[in-house]
């Protein structure tokens, strides 16, 4: 009861979760969402997503928020000065269809936009690079500031703790460069990720292996340490990535922040399972626990949940799995593929098998090979719980 009664003392931050298309916003929004954060065809630090035209925008924000989600656009990249009069027409025309709060790298249109479109929120992005308090206090007219990913939690306060409201993120894709300024993509192949259309060139191979490649951000099992410290936002990175990765994502952060609220903080372990499935990379509670080795550097890509190791042609499954299930089998050299045709137990054909079952998997693989679960029919957009709003 008394850790029940301080968690009502703490204010409950907002879940973000990322929208690269409508799919991906509903599947934000059933899954528990406060709101979400998207892009239009111009502006967008995501210009590879599918975005959104002004009339799915509309539709956008009709439907978020008669689920009473609301809506954030993201107008982050950098603007040139040919471009401004456009980037003022697009935030007017959304401004219009009703959008609740717009992103911005660029500082100085802070005031103009206070001025000139009333009750729109203006969160700061971590394109911005606020990274102190004395940065940070130049801007307190702003509703937000995105922190950047390189600031340790006890910095992170010391700029709440001076009365600004700030916005962190608890999942999702690192960049190995400052706060994603980086300027590599737009020297070695002419596309600016400070223009939204970075070439990844750090998920690239150099030497024989993926040097530049970080690991997946995982901090849910932190959201009490994060609520205790006063965040005001809770976001979840991936506006580029599946409906399924946004659903999984966002139910793993919504029942990790209203367990604690409730008072009795547990990490949902149906999803957590789910999440190394559908989307990591490794995980990592990145700089903001203090971690330094943010290097992933055998494969840049979704490397599933761990099954186990090829011996004698067979596997002592970590975990369940199921006839259907899509399997990654890492060799010395490559990555194969896999569908799981048949489990075959004790002679009998079976559906599924257990955690610490050995069964012989079908696929030709050598002894040593390991074995990840990269998808099954099992885990689901639709979410088990009733969202409580």
């Amino acid at each position: 009861m008394q850790s029940a009664n301080r968690a009502q003392l703490l204010s409950r931050p907002e879940l973000l979760s990322p929208a690269g298309d409508l799919a991906c916003l509903r599947a934000a929004v059933t899954n528990g969402a406060d709101a979400v954060y998207l892009g239009a065809s111009e502006f967008n630090a995501r210009i590879n997503a599918r975005n959104f035209s002004l009339e799915q925008l509309g539709q956008a924000v009709h439907y978020s928020h008669s689920q009473g989600v609301r809506v954030y656009l993201a107008m982050n990249t950098l603007v040139k000065n040919h471009e401004i009069k456009r980037f003022f027409e697009v935030l007017s025309r959304a401004y219009a269809l009703g959008i609740d709060g717009v992103i911005i790298q660029h500082i100085s249109f802070l005031e103009i936009i206070k001025k000139n479109f009333p009750g729109l929120l203006i969160h700061i992005s971590t394109q911005a690079a606020v990274g102190n308090l004395s940065s940070a206090s130049l801007l307190k007219s702003a509703d937000r500031i995105v922190m950047p990913r390189e600031l340790t939690l006890a910095e992170i306060k010391k700029i709440i703790d001076s009365g600004i409201k700030v916005e962190v993120f608890v999942h999702g894709a690192l960049c190995l460069s400052y706060s994603g300024l980086c300027l590599f993509s737009s020297f070695v192949s002419n596309r600016s990720g400070n223009r939204g259309s970075c070439a990844q060139l750090c998920r690239q191979k150099y030497n024989g292996s993926y040097p530049l490649s970080t690991k997946e951000l995982c901090l849910v099992r932190r959201v009490p340490d994060l609520i205790k410290a006063g965040i005001s936002g809770f976001k979840i990175e991936g506006r580029m990535r599946s409906p399924l990765y946004v659903a999984i994502a966002t139910r793993l952060y919504r029942k990790a922040i209203d367990s604690f609220m409730d008072g009795k903080f547990a990490v949902p372990q149906k999803e957590m399972a789910e999440i190394e499935v559908v989307f990591n990379r490794e995980f990592t509670e990145g700089f903001i626990c203090g971690e330094k080795n943010l290097i992933s550097p055998e494969k840049p890509m979704n490397r599933g949940a761990f099954l186990g190791v090829v011996e004698k042609g067979e596997i002592a499954l970590q975990r369940p799995l199921a006839a259907g299930d899509g399997v990654g089998i890492w060799s010395e050299k490559n990555v194969t593929g896999a569908v799981i045709k048949e489990i075959v137990l004790n002679g009998k054909k079976v559906i599924s098998a257990a955690a610490n079952e050995t069964f012989n998997p079908g696929f030709r693989a050598k002894d040593g090979s390991r074995v990840y679960l990269t998808s099954s029919a099992g885990i689901r957009i639709e979410p088990d719980f009733t969202i409580k709003r």
